[in-house]
């Protein structure tokens, strides 16, 4: 049988300790991690993108500056030199497969009257004026992709009369504005389920102003997916369950190892029998600071046989049980005595177990 390699008993349980507790946290951990719950994630079915967009340019009539119609420059215009705004409307959408679309889309111009505004407070609308431009229009079609394209000139010049017949009337001023919106609805039926959208571009410019400039939100880029709800295994649930997998490999292997190759080194037979002596009759011995070889010179020495005698002894002298460890061939030997003043009653551990003498022969008389 092959010899095992032997290591200090308390390390060696201290080992098998946590070691065992270290299989037993990781284990839990590989159950827990394999039973972590799935997580939802949310994942197309369809993708598509609305695109709506208003380009324009401000036509001017004759004047002295050009002396025929046509459009302006720059991005600052001349309000009595503006003849009409030519604006063109186009929206585009794609899918990425086919679907059954259909909407309908109108064009709307407000007039609105708002108080001065200052720098505390945003201005508020005094009265407002809605006009129909472009009364609702249908559309469908069925295709991957949509497009339409319509195109309005917008005259400014009843937009301004009205202004000045509703101030003539009601005596109240304020800044002026007009705002032209197109307005789309859009839906469309796919195999991945419904589409609902909606899009309103804009175009804003002043009435009433010697010069004006254009804004509004003149492009609406509106990217979309239809999701659904899948339910996956949480990314690091993989890594997780090959380390602790790995690590409790690890743990069950020292411990095996420990267990079948190791064995707890024996406690010798002096501490087995310094074990025996303190826990018997521990109350009863007194330890000395040093460890040297003893010598009791002018007292008659009297060695006793067991540690039960020197504790009789020591109780007929009333005298303490005095101990001190010497070293013999190296190690430190327990010395335990009883003095008085011309005897010393000495008991010494032995450093290894007594070799049993065998027992003698019968005397035989003849």
């Amino acid at each position: 049988m092959k010899k095992k390699i032997v290591l200090n008993r308390t390390r060696r349980n201290f080992l098998i300790l946590f070691l065992t507790c270290g299989l037993i946290i990781l284990s839990y951990g590989i159950y827990y991690t394999y039973n972590l719950p799935l997580q939802d994630q949310r994942v197309p079915t369809y993708s598509y993108n609305n695109r709506a967009r208003i380009d324009y340019s401000v036509i001017y009539k004759p004047n002295l500056l050009n002396e025929e119609t046509g459009p302006a420059w720059g991005d600052i215009y001349i309000t009595n030199y503006v003849d009409h705004i030519n604006t063109v409307f186009d929206y585009t959408f794609s899918g990425e497969r086919q679907a059954d679309i259909r909407g309908d889309y109108s064009i709307t111009a407000v007039v609105e009257a708002q108080e001065r505004a200052s720098e505390e407070n945003e201005a508020k609308i005094i009265w407002r004026k809605d006009f129909v431009l472009l009364p609702r229009t249908s559309f469908s079609a069925s295709d991957v992709n949509f497009s339409l394209r319509e195109e309005l000139p917008v005259h400014l010049a009843p937009f301004q009369d009205y202004v000045e017949q509703v101030m003539e009337e009601s005596r109240v001023g304020g800044n002026h504005w007009l705002t032209v919106k197109w307005d789309i609805h859009l839906t469309a039926e796919t195999d991945g389920g419904t589409i609902r959208e909606n899009l309103t571009p804009t175009l804003v410019m002043p009435l009433r102003d010697s010069y004006f400039t254009i804004g509004g939100e003149q492009e609406v880029d509106k990217p979309g997916a239809i999701e659904k709800v899948i339910q996956i295994e949480a990314p690091y649930k993989k890594t997780m369950l090959l380390a602790f997998s790995i690590l409790d490999g690890l743990c069950l292997l020292l411990l095996l190892f420990l267990l079948a190759c190791t064995a707890g080194a024996q406690p010798s037979y002096l501490e087995r029998e310094m074990k025996r002596v303190l826990k018997k009759h521990g109350e009863r011995l007194v330890e000395l600071a040093t460890a040297r070889d003893l010598a009791f010179e002018g007292h008659d020495l009297w060695p006793v046989k067991t540690i039960e005698d020197l504790v009789r002894i020591a109780d007929e002298l009333g005298k303490p049980i005095l101990y001190q460890y010497e070293l013999a061939t190296g190690k430190e030997v327990p010395v335990f005595f009883v003095s008085d003043e011309k005897r010393v009653f000495i008991y010494r551990l032995l450093p290894a177990e007594p070799v049993k003498q065998p027992s003698g022969q019968a005397l035989s008389y003849s």
